[in-house]
């Protein structure tokens, strides 16, 4: 079966919700707004499980589905302060008894976004030429919103949301983005390059290989913008 390994998610504590997203999915945006507390606060209002630290996987060939996170690095202090700022025993009961928005992407736009993230100044052709599914344990390219549809299956989550980053929600909500935040996007590298005629044969040659991954995605990217 399909295993769904290394997504990193980002907790964040914004007006009495839990905001969860994902690297490449506005992270430090929604990062620096829970850092918008009061001087004296004793913990930080986010808590990020980064793939680097915490190995957080969704195990389908078990019955049930067995949803696991080890942690190193200090993770576990971490995740520690977060639960107790929400009043929480451990990381699963915030699934279970707070309310959630989860933000998600264009599965394509974060995929592009997430390579040259991790590959910027170096030849991004080269890389496309040699890019395969193992690309998808990346922290910036995991296949999240699948595991996201797993999460809420699983946990049978009910008090949540589903947030588009290009919903004007997110500007009414949270207001602009920092400047800092701007400057940071890989869009202005990316765009560009994707819209080279010259790179379009490679481009198509790596869509097809991945496509039966990101065909997982794009249809659990769908079906959480329409989750009933």
């Amino acid at each position: 079966m399909f295993n769904i390994d290394y997504p990193t998610l980002v907790f964040c504590y914004i007006d009495n919700r839990v905001v969860i997203t994902s690297n490449k999915i506005g992270s430090r945006f929604f990062e620096n707004k829970s850092g918008e507390w009061p001087e004296g606060t004793k913990y930080k209002h986010n808590l990020r499980f980064n793939s680097h630290d915490t190995r957080i996987s969704s195990h389908r060939d078990t019955f049930p589905i067995s949803f696991q996170y080890e942690h190193s690095h200090g993770v576990l202090e971490n995740t520690k302060h977060f639960c107790d700022l929400v009043n929480v025993s451990n990381i699963e009961d915030i699934f279970k008894q707070l309310p959630i928005t989860f933000i998600t992407r264009d599965p394509w736009e974060r995929f592009w976004s997430g390579v040259f993230e991790q590959y910027r100044g170096q030849d991004i052709l080269e890389i496309v030429k040699k890019l395969d599914r193992n690309i998808f344990n990346d922290s910036h390219c995991s296949l999240y919103n699948l595991f996201i549809v797993e999460l809420i299956s699983y946990y049978e989550i009910k008090n949540y949301e589903v947030i588009d980053l290009k919903s004007p929600l997110i500007l009414e909500r949270y207001g602009e983005p920092l400047i800092e935040n701007k400057d940071e996007t890989n869009k202005p590298y990316y765009k560009p390059w994707l819209e080279n005629e010259d790179n379009k044969v490679y481009i198509e040659r790596l869509q097809t290989k991945l496509k039966p991954h990101m065909d997982l995605e794009i249809d659990s990217y769908k079906k959480l913008l329409n989750y009933e």
